[in-house]
């Protein structure tokens, strides 16, 4: 036996002692074994790309396993053998993939090797040393850490060993990363304020504030950054005050815009109902940056700290003012309400639009004349009006706006009514469509507006009226009312009732609307009109019977997949065999499809068998492809040299090769893949040929 085999031997045997790890929720567990270790450890870095792969890939199955604190015993033994194995010595691939390890699941056991290879002569195993340290939750990998730092004069080292402290953040180590503070290397006087910045503590921050109270040049600049998080901190911790007058030192003695925006900000939150002052100088300055962070905070204020703020409006900016209102708008805040209508009358037009948009979201029925008035002005003015009448919610509204619309006389004005009735959903809308005839207006727009609102408000009384619609307008539009009647019926609680409407007005309706109603029921699909269209696949009538096939083509699910493939094998005629057939290919295989794979294969293989055209023979074998199996690759692969269904075999082929468990079962597909490679026409098919190729 070859020394290859030997190890896929042994990689398998620790793969099957790690499965015995994983948790089992009846019998008794078996004690996880690692006796496979010695066996796998040589090869975590064997120059055989496979072979280190395969050991690396199950001995990370066995650490993930321990690492989620159920076999603690057995944990702390895989890291002592880890650690052993790192002290003895490892070739740097090993030593990499063993130090990941125990940064995820060592503990205090993994301390002692882990120091020790922090001083290893290669730079990337001694920084990947650091780095479990540095995730290892133990005190004394925090210990380690410090040790290190307070031993080390090399300065780079250090910095990167109080990165890692203060990516812990542990409070232990405030004092010391303050001594840290007083270094003369502004470098590692960043990277200590930095770290103790991350610590949530008071006591943390009081060093770093401290440091630079006392720092003069760029290094005062450099630390304010960490100030502000400390002050931050300070807020967090309860000190509100203390924290507001560091970070006002801080905005004002610094002259970088992100420094003093991050402290303007931090001060607002220091501010608590004291906010407003800060808000309104802010909105009266020329930066940007400090107008957008007041904005922004107006939306996190109580609204018990409103009524300062609402006061000083006038004194604001237009500008400002408006973004003031939009802000007061978003947060739905009902306490502006007097301030948002005051400022709706204003003679300056942002503040004018910012307020009646402000409406639109803390408005009552009251404010509802207030916006209809504004529907006569112009430009951005009538927009915003309209606009927050179609969001304006409240008792009564819809009301309102019905009677204007019913007693309007203006064109133009109807039209926006509608168009707001229609974005609120409005009920009461599609009676009014239906009445005006505008289903059936020599309009196209007008036709196209009034299908979209029954879609969205109207419900089965108007079901009749589209239906007779059907017959009076182009034949392209047909499609679209169908959809709409689909979507009426759609808000039908109950699944097999949901085509009653359509099949109650079957009887009394006219010769020329029962093909719409036959073919409307078909796409609804359920029980009613299942039984309803069932009953018409017998009927004398051909064009009925006709019909009937065709309702059960448009049907939404693969319940009839029955009736389709008999209709596909003995079709009164050409035409309806072939639409069973393509139906019976698009359903079989939907995502909501009740058979399962096999079956949904030999399906679409007696489909194929009943193709008489290469069309329909192209679709079965694109829609198979949706069936991931390895008899399907077998059924699609017997059509790759066909001269017309070749390249639809090659697609699909390609298509079921993006499943690895598919190219791992069969090692042809590789050769089916280096086939499409070379032959096909489709540059795209052959790039993802090659990029599955790439994976083997």
């Amino acid at each position: 036996m070859n020394r290859y085999l030997c190890r896929m031997l042994a990689i398998a045997a620790m793969f099957l002692c790690s499965i015995a790890l994983v948790p089992v929720t009846s019998t008794a567990e078996e004690t996880p074994s690692l006796e496979g270790y010695q066996q796998l450890v040589s090869d975590f870095g064997a120059d055989d790309r496979s072979v280190r792969s395969a050991a690396q890939s199950a001995w990370q199955t066995v650490c993930f396993t321990l690492g989620n604190g159920k076999y603690e015993v057995q944990r702390k033994e895989a890291c002592e053998k880890m650690g052993a194995s790192l002290t003895s010595g490892q070739p740097r691939e090993s030593a990499l993939f063993l130090l990941r390890q125990l940064e995820r699941i060592g503990l205090d056991e993994s301390v002692s090797p882990l120091l020790q290879l922090t001083s290893s002569d290669d730079a990337e195993v001694a920084d990947a040393a650091r780095r479990a340290l540095q995730n290892n939750r133990s005190g004394a990998a925090r210990d380690a850490l410090v040790s290190l730092l307070e031993k080390s004069a090399d300065q780079e080292f250090r910095i990167r060993i109080i990165n890692s402290l203060g990516y812990r953040a542990d409070a232990e180590t405030v004092n010391v990363l303050a001594k840290q503070l007083g270094d003369d290397s502004p470098a590692l006087l960043l990277a200590a304020a930095k770290a103790l910045s991350r610590i949530d503590s008071s006591t943390a921050a009081g060093p770093v504030i401290a440091a630079w109270k006392k720092s003069t040049g760029a290094s005062r600049e450099q630390l304010a950054e960490s100030v502000i998080v400390c002050a931050n901190t300070v807020i967090r911790q309860g000190d509100s005050p203390t924290a507001g007058a560091i970070l006002h030192e801080v905005y004002a003695s610094t002259g970088r815009d992100s420094i003093r925006a991050a402290a303007f900000h931090g001060q607002l939150a220091a501010a608590g109902d004291q906010a407003a002052p800060l808000i309104v100088k802010a909105l009266n300055s020329n930066s940007s940056l400090e107008q957008q962070l007041a904005v922004g905070h107006i939306r996190d204020m109580q609204a018990n700290d409103m009524s300062s703020l609402l006061k000083s409006l006038p004194s604001i900016p237009p500008v400002g003012r408006a973004a003031v209102l939009v802000a007061l708008g978003s947060r739905r805040e009902k306490t502006a309400l007097p301030a948002i209508r005051e400022s709706s009358t204003s003679n300056d037009p942002v503040v004018q639009v910012a307020a009646l948009t402000a409406l639109g979201q803390v408005g009552t029925a009251a404010e509802t004349q207030l916006l209809l008035d504004h529907l006569d002005s112009s430009g951005e003015i009538r927009l915003a009006a309209a606009k927050s009448l179609g969001t304006i919610f409240d008792d009564g509204v819809d009301k309102i706006l019905i009677q204007r619309l019913n007693s309007s006389k203006n064109n133009e004005e109807r039209d926006t009514l509608i168009g707001i009735l229609s974005a609120r959903r409005t009920p009461d809308l599609a009676g009014i469509i239906v009445a005006s005839n505008e289903l059936v207006s020599t309009n196209v727009e007008t036709r196209k507006r009034a299908n979209g609102i029954l879609s969205r408000v109207g419900d089965e009384s108007h079901i009749s009226a589209l239906i007779a619609s059907m017959t009076l307008i182009p034949a392209d539009e047909q499609d679209n009312v169908a959809k709409t009647i689909v979507s009426i019926c759609e808000r039908i609680p109950s699944s097999d009732a949901k085509a009653a409407p359509v099949v109650k007005l079957y009887a009394g309706a006219a010769e020329q609307h029962r093909p719409y109603l036959l073919s409307v029921a078909g796409r609804i699909g359920g029980k009613a009109a299942g039984d309803f269209i069932g009953s018409r696949l017998t009927s004398r009538s051909a064009t009925e019977k006709d019909a009937a096939i065709t309702a059960l083509s448009n049907w939404p699910d693969d319940s009839v997949s029955d009736q389709l493939l008999s209709i596909a094998r003995s079709g009164d005629t050409e035409g309806q065999r072939i639409r069973a057939l393509r139906a019976l290919a698009r359903v079989i295989v939907l995502p909501t499809s009740q058979h399962s794979r096999d079956e949904q294969l030999a399906i679409l293989k007696q489909a194929m068998t009943l193709a008489t055209r290469d069309d329909e023979r192209k679709l079965i074998l694109d829609r198979v492809k949706a069936i991931g199996e390895l008899s399907t690759v077998q059924f699609v692969r017997t059509y790759l040299n066909s001269p017309t269904l070749g390249a639809q075999a090659e697609s699909s082929l390609v298509h079921l090769a993006r499943i690895r468990e598919l190219r791992q079962s069969d090692q042809t597909i590789r050769n089916d893949l280096e086939r499409v490679m070379k032959a096909s026409s489709d540059q795209k098919l052959r790039e993802r040929a090659k990029q599955f190729l790439s994976e083997y």
